[in-house]
């Protein structure tokens, strides 16, 4: 079953052969393509989105998800401790305290959103709670929960190409970064509300715990 994910996810990324971008140690901010596997190991059920993450250091991130199709799924945002987020497909806005309940109602999964900063940048996952393996170049090649509840890997580093796996006991989440780019596009760097999701009028909203 898990070779059919990998031929299946595989066959997604098919025809990506643009020249990833040289490797930056020293990045700051950035802009993320990706293409992210959705893995229920309960269920066996998979989803595959397309993802635009931008963020700038330490953190201020938003994400663009795009269905396969082409249309917008989500529009996501974190300032500081807070996220914001709405849900195209369903007309549902949520904000409240980031959490490890934070991107249930849109991922089906319990993840704190703050790994997506320590995974993007390249950065060990901070201890005690994370035991972290280093390659011989420094940068993170696993980290585990003390608990033994998350597995997180980095795999397949080409410059700032790379497979990101995130493993939990009920899930897999695989994010393959497709391009990147240290710098953010114009409409990012001038709008000072880019990092903050507003609700729609015709959306209902809800209160994250």
């Amino acid at each position: 079953m898990r070779l059919f994910y990998f031929i299946l996810f595989s066959l997604l990324l098919g025809g990506c052969t643009t020249k990833p971008a040289a490797f930056d140690s020293t990045k700051k901010k950035g802009h993320w393509e990706t293409k992210v596997l959705v893995r229920d190991l309960k269920e066996a059920k998979s989803n595959t989105v397309s993802i635009d993450f931008f963020a700038i250091q330490p953190d201020q991130l938003r994400a663009e998800v795009t269905a396969t199709l082409g249309f917008s799924v989500a529009s996501l945002a974190i300032d500081k401790n807070q996220i914001t987020y709405a849900v195209h497909t369903q007309k549902k806005f949520y904000q409240g305290p980031l959490s490890d309940r934070s991107i249930e109602p849109l991922l089906k999964i319990k993840m704190n959103p703050k790994i997506l900063f320590y995974v993007l940048f390249d950065h060990p996952l901070p201890s005690p709670q994370w035991n972290c393996k280093l390659a011989d170049s420094g940068l993170p090649e696993e980290c585990r929960l003390v608990n033994g509840s998350y597995i997180v890997s980095w795999t397949e580093r080409v410059e700032e190409s790379k497979r990101i796996t995130i493993r939990a006991t009920d899930y897999e989440l695989q994010i393959v970064v497709k391009s990147f780019s240290s710098v953010l596009p114009t409409k990012v760097e001038k709008d000072p509300h880019f990092f903050t999701v507003s609700a729609p009028d015709s959306y209902k909203t809800y209160q994250l715990p």
